[in-house]
C-alpha cells in the first residue's frame, strides 16, 4: 500500500539540488539549447515525485491544493 510516504534521505538537499539544476537548464533553454527541454521535463517529473511524497495519502486535498498552486504559478 502507498498511504504512508516513502523514505527519502535528505529530501530538502534533494530538491534544492534539483532546484538549482532546473534553474540551469532553464538558463540553457533560453540560449538556445533544445535538448535541454527533455531533460528539464524529466528533472520535473522526479522533483515533483519529491516535493509531493512527504505529505502522504491521507492529505490528498493538500496535494492537490498544492499542484494547483504550482499551475497558478506556471
Amino acid at each position: 500500500s502507498l498511504e504512508r510516504p516513502l523514505p527519502v534521505p535528505q529530501p530538502t538537499l534533494i530538491n534544492a539540488m534539483l532546484l538549482v539544476v532546473c534553474v540551469a537548464l532553464i538558463g540553457l533553454l533560453a540560449a538556445g539549447h533544445w535538448w535541454t527541454y527533455l531533460l528539464l521535463v524529466i528533472l520535473a517529473l522526479v522533483m515533483s515525485i519529491t516535493l509531493v511524497n512527504p505529505i502522504g495519502g491521507e492529505d490528498m486535498p493538500v496535494v492537490i491544493a498544492l499542484l494547483n498552486s504550482y499551475t497558478g504559478i506556471a
